[in-house]
């Protein structure tokens, strides 16, 4: 009976580890892909779907390489995390159009805003078609961290497209 519970908590804690890893990889990709995210925007001018499906990607991989799981919990975490990056992404571009924009400096302008500026540019980052991009980059966030072989349904996905 004690060696019972005693397998049940080592594999309690080895799911929790995982879980804590698979979280702490997401938000590492999160944090890059919401960089990168707002590097295209600021260079593009605009804002993508192809970028925020990216951004779904990459979230989904660091969730998936590090958490080692695929089940429904891992996929409501990544899509999580990538609409989370994708919002901080288009927040952080644009911060650094206002930057652009006045002159000063980054760190001016993140903190000097009160918070109508702060809800305007939420307001701008949940544009229809920023929330039709969301969509689908969460979708495949989830997707990716659920699908062993992500790719090979993803080009199977895009060639029924082009037809």
């Amino acid at each position: 009976m004690a060696s019972a519970g005693i397998g049940s908590c080592e594999r309690r804690s080895r799911d929790i580890l995982a879980l804590a890893r698979g979280i702490a990889g997401g938000a590492v990709a999160a944090a890059v892909a919401a960089g990168l995210l707002a590097a295209a925007i600021v260079m593009t001018g605009h804002s993508a779907l192809w970028m925020a499906v990216g951004a779904g990607i990459l979230v989904g991989h660091g969730v998936r390489l590090f958490g080692k799981g695929d089940g429904l919990s891992w996929g409501i975490i990544g899509a999580a995390m990538t609409l989370a990056c994708c919002l901080a992404g288009n927040l952080l571009a644009g911060e650094v159009a206002a930057t652009r924009h006045e002159g000063v400096r980054l760190a001016d302008v993140i903190f000097r805003h009160g918070p109508g500026a702060a809800s305007a540019m939420i307001r701008n980052a949940l544009r229809p078609a920023c929330l039709a991009s969301y969509a689908f980059a969460v979708a495949v966030g989830y997707v990716v961290v659920r699908e062993e072989r992500f790719e090979e349904s993803f080009l199977r996905l895009m060639a029924r497209y082009r037809r």
